[in-house]
Formats: C-alpha cells, structure tokens, sequence
C-alpha cells in the first residue's frame, strides 16, 4: 500500500467497465479472474454499530431505532461525542422516620451529598446545562428528548405511501394473471365433467379464491399560503449577537426544529455506522468481507488488486523535450506467494483499434516500446534476508532489466512522443502487462487450471513535456 502515498496519481489501471483507478481502489475476482472497481461491486450492509461504545445493534432494531444509537450523543455545537460528567450536589432530605410529624421536624432540614450527571463537550465545552436540561441521576437512558410537532403527519404520510405501493403491485399481479394464456383447452380436470373449481369450493365451503383488495384511504393535502409570520420589531432596531445565532450546519443537524438561537440547541443521538461487505455483480461471490465484531478491523475476505496483480510503479523519466531522446524506468513488483512470468507490450497510441477503446479520461499522447521478452518475478518472501542477489543472477534477464532485488524488477525503456503533443502537455503511456497467474481459489479443483495467462493495461503519467 506504499504506492497509495507516493504514486496515487500517476498510474492507473483499466478496469473491466473501461475505468480508470489507482491499484488501492481496485478488486480482484478469484472467480472472474478479472478486476473489479466500486462500479463493479454490489453493496451489502452486514452489521450496523456504534463508533463511541460499539455496541453491535440489529438490523431491525437499528430501524426502529432510525439508525441512531441509544445511549451515545453529538454536541449540537461542534459534532463531537459528548461525554457525561458527574457532579455533587447537596439537596435536603425529605424521607420521614415512622411515626414524625411534620411540627416534629426541625425548621432546618438535613443536607445530604447526591450524585448527578450532566453531558459535556470536551472539545468546545458546551454543556447540556446550556440548554436548560437538568442534571440527571443516572449517566445513560435518561436525557429528555424534544418531540418532533410534525410525527403525526409524517407517519400518515408514510402509511398512504406504503398502501399506494402495495396497491400498484396487486394490480399488477392482476393484470399480468389477465394476460397470461391459458396453457391447455381444459385448464383442470374437472371442467371435462362440468364441475368448476370454483363450485367445488361452494360445496365444501370453501368460498372463493380471492385476495381483498387494498383500500388506499385518502389523505388532507399540504396547501401552501402566502400568509407568513411578521417578523419583530426589535430585528431592526437591536443589534445582531452573531455569537448567539445557529449556523446552516447546526440546524441542519436538528432538521426537525431548525432552531435559531444557541440556548435552544439539544444534544442528537449519534448516527449507526455500518460494516458492509462487496459482491461481485457477474459471480456473485464476496471480493471484500469484514469481520462482523465492531472492535476488529480484520477482514475474512480481502481480495484487495494490490495482492494479487503486479504493481507497476513509476521510478525514473528523463528528457521530456523536444528532439532528445526519452527514456524511463518502471518497476514492476509481485505482491503473491507464487513466481510470476511477465512479458510487456506497447500500447497503441490510436485508440480506435486498441485496447483503450471507451477507457475514460485515457489520453494517451506517447508509446513505450518493448522487446517483448518475458521476464519472471520471484515470490514475495519477507523472510528473505537483504542479500538475495544471488538467487537472482542465477536466472537469465533481458537486457533493459537493470535492477533487481527480492520481488522487485527495474526496466529501463525508451518513449516516443506523438508529435500532436504541444510545450506544458503531460505525457501519459499504456502498458499492458500479461502475467502468469497462480489461483489459489478452492473451486479449482485440476491442476492444469490453478495457472492461467491474464493481463491488466496501466496508465503512467510522466510528466509534462518541455517543446
């Protein structure tokens, strides 16, 4: 994942869909053999959580809930976790002993020590004392909440719009049961003898097979007025405290109220996040699954690009003028246990025959040209010391290969540059990669088919060219 710091920019990889992504966006199908970017990939929501005190909540309950969390809060303020605080207070003590009277009690009444809990924001210290809530007995579970005034008419909204929808799907039901055809002249045996099923169904008292259809009840209409509320004299006359009046996100974070002064803002129970899982669209099968427990981050599937495809990273680029010859260095390394053979070939630059056919934002104004000649890639072995060259010189390598350390080989290629290209333009070549790829899927179950050729094309910005 080193390249996502130091090269997110400058080399792109094809996607199956023609798109363009930097290799830690991008998935790898063990079953398609083929890359997957986020259009590529269904969503599935796995669990829902809670950031603050990970609790792991259910799906239904989460719904009921309105994917908030129970006994977490935001400050209405700055969007922080609020945290609860405890504090003493002295209050009187008002339990009586058995048999005392009231002119039996002392004029001064016995002061006792009592434990309450307030909310406070640890990073713009607003409090929930700012608001006007008293201190509760207990930290979780019992803040007052502010009642929406509008429940009523959105629950009566959305029943009218669940009845209309289910109303929509009977009669569809019904309309295609109209259009199907009859597959047979006589569609049961017993309209050969003259017996309905529908008389059979009187006879043993069974009524009829008919579904109830759904009444959708009507609903009042919002109506819209030009009557509006006057606004105070006193908003001309005293001056603005901008210090006392909300911000756009502040409101927006109480949709319900919208409040307008600070003193009216309430702490919101924290939002749910979710652990999603992402599905192949053609396969069908998981290329990225987490762990289902909110305190790991561990993931059960991770078919990340980064693991199972080359990387080609960008090292050295020389001489990007006009009139002198090109030259750059690329570095091409094995992220699998397995050794992998390499063999490079130029991307066209036309692209109305080539591979980048529908690839978006291509632009590809220069071309590497390559021998051809395959090369290998050793497995990745962190358990290799530093002095591995000996491994390496055993094995014979093209002559443009001019490093070599580990799973890691450097090439040195020359470029040519379209002569369309103008001074300030940046240089940005393809290079298609074929590898051999070792599966390790379970479902492959002969040998013959754990290896297979692939082949992935990468764009490589080089940088702007000098006329």
């Amino acid at each position: 994942m080193t390249s996502f710091f130091l090269q997110n920019g400058n080399i792109e990889y094809i996607c199956t869909c023609k798109a363009l992504n930097p290799i830690t966006k991008l998935y790898f199908c063990r079953h398609c053999l083929e890359l997957r970017c986020g259009r590529c990939v269904s969503i599935e929501v796995d669990s829902h959580y809670c950031s603050n005190c990970l609790e792991n909540i259910p799906s239904s309950e989460a719904k009921h809930k309105k994917n908030k969390c129970n006994s977490c809060f935001d400050c209405p303020s700055c969007h922080h976790t609020l945290s609860a605080r405890g504090t003493t207070v002295s209050v009187p003590m008002t339990v009586k002993k058995e048999g005392e009277t009231a002119t039996d009690s002392p004029s001064e009444p016995k002061m006792i020590t009592k434990k309450m809990f307030y909310l406070a924001c640890l990073a713009c210290r607003w409090t929930s004392r700012d608001a006007g809530i008293p201190d509760q007995t207990v930290a979780q579970g019992s803040w007052p909440e502010l009642e929406n005034t509008h429940i009523i008419r959105f629950q009566s909204l959305a029943e009218h719009a669940q009845a209309v929808v289910l109303q929509r799907k009977q009669e569809k039901q019904d309309y295609l049961k109209r259009r199907t055809q009859k597959p047979h002249k006589f569609p049961s045996l017993t309209d050969r003898t003259g017996l309905t099923a529908s008389m059979i169904r009187r006879q043993v008292n069974w009524g009829e097979k008919t579904s109830q259809k759904i009444h959708v009840e009507k609903i009042n209409p919002s109506i819209a007025t030009d009557e509006t509320t006057p606004l105070p004299e006193s908003i001309f006359t005293d001056d603005i405290n901008l210090k006392m009046i909300t911000t756009i996100q502040q409101r927006l974070a109480q949709i319900q109220q919208q409040p307008i002064t600070v003193t009216k803002l309430y702490p919101q129970h924290k939002s749910l996040c979710i652990k999603r899982s992402l599905r192949c669209k053609r396969c069908d099968h998981n290329v990225c699954k987490p762990e289902l427990n909110p305190n790991s981050i561990k993931y059960r599937i991770q078919l990340f690009a980064a693991y199972h495809v080359p990387e080609v990273r960008l090292v050295e680029c020389t001489n990007l003028k006009a009139g002198a010859n090109c030259y750059v260095k690329l570095k091409f390394i094995n992220p699998t246990m397995h050794d992998m053979t390499i063999v490079l070939y130029t991307v066209d630059i036309n692209t109305e025959e080539g591979v980048l056919v529908g690839v978006e934002k291509a632009n590809v104004n220069g071309k590497i040209q390559f021998t051809n000649e395959p090369f290998e890639l050793l497995r990745r072995d962190d358990s290799i010391d530093i002095d591995e060259e000996n491994i390496q010189r055993e094995k014979d390598y093209p002559d443009f290969i001019v490093a070599k350390k580990g799973n890691q080989v450097t090439g040195h290629f020359p470029v040519s540059v379209s002569k369309e290209v103008k001074d300030g333009d940046e240089i940005r070549v393809g290079v298609t990669v074929k590898y051999l790829y070792t599966n390790t899927s379970s479902l492959a179950e002969k040998k013959e088919m754990l290896k297979q050729d692939l082949k992935l094309t990468a764009i490589v910005a080089l940088g702007k060219y000098q006329g």
